[in-house]
């Protein structure tokens, strides 16, 4: 768990805090994962936002410790996934398997090559049209791992509210509806997703290329689909 924390904190620095573990008290007061969805009040958003911030969180390695402030709670819905899908690629390669694919919902990652020594070829969903993709990856030994808002979300008085929230402000982030990241962790490619999705496409671009070894499809609300510079070669947009 420390391991995890350390990462998180790491990814929560190098975004400005877009990325922020300490949301959970935000994503309970929009209902996110209760089952009961509701739009906060002011007053709500404003007292729960006195409780965000990574910076107040200390890890003490050695010691196996964390202290966590009072008031704040942990939501490592935007890492963990990642982080669960690495250890079982781990397993399975310590147990001999060469060629393989691991699918947990928007993320994915691949052993190897296909038994054919093929790249593997993953489908990106477009937002909006669940039954069309925007785009065809190639994967080799990689991981490819999706945020979009389509994926957990409610629509409150003609409005559309989903779960990547800004740490910022409270709210849904808004200007981008769909972050693909490519690369070869899928730990760092599911926080870097929730990261470019809050910063959006122009802060998010420069975010992505200044990242040596990953890569990002982000699509803005308006449709426009940007592919950073090393993806190139590697996706076949439909």
């Amino acid at each position: 768990v420390i391991v995890l924390l350390e990462q998180a904190l790491h990814y929560s620095e190098i975004s400005n805090g877009a990325f922020d573990i300490t949301v959970g008290r935000l994503i309970d007061l929009w209902g996110f994962g209760t089952g009961t969805n509701q739009v906060p009040s002011e007053m709500e958003l404003d007292e729960a936002l006195g409780s965000v911030g990574y910076q107040g969180l200390e890890i003490d390695a050695d010691a196996n410790r964390v202290r966590i402030p009072s008031g704040t709670v942990i939501d490592l819905g935007g890492i963990a996934k990642g982080y669960a899908v690495d250890r079982a690629r781990k397993v399975l390669e310590a147990k001999g398997i060469k060629s393989g694919m691991i699918y947990a919902g928007g993320d994915i990652t691949t052993i190897g090559a296909k038994p054919d020594g093929s790249a593997w070829r993953v489908g990106v969903q477009h937002p909006r049209e669940s039954e069309e993709l925007i785009a065809i990856v190639e994967l080799k030994s990689k991981t490819i791992v999706t945020s979009g808002d389509y994926e957990r979300y409610f629509i409150d008085d003609g409005v559309r509210y989903h779960h990547i929230i800004d740490p910022e402000s409270g709210y849904p982030a808004q200007g981008v509806i769909s972050v693909t990241i490519y690369g070869a962790q899928a730990v760092d490619a599911d926080a870097l997703s929730t990261a470019v999705f809050v910063l959006g496409m122009d802060r998010g671009k420069e975010l992505i290329e200044g990242l040596p070894g990953y890569e990002a499809i982000i699509v803005n609300q308006d449709g426009n689909i940007w592919v950073s510079s090393g993806l190139a070669d590697r996706i076949t947009l439909l």
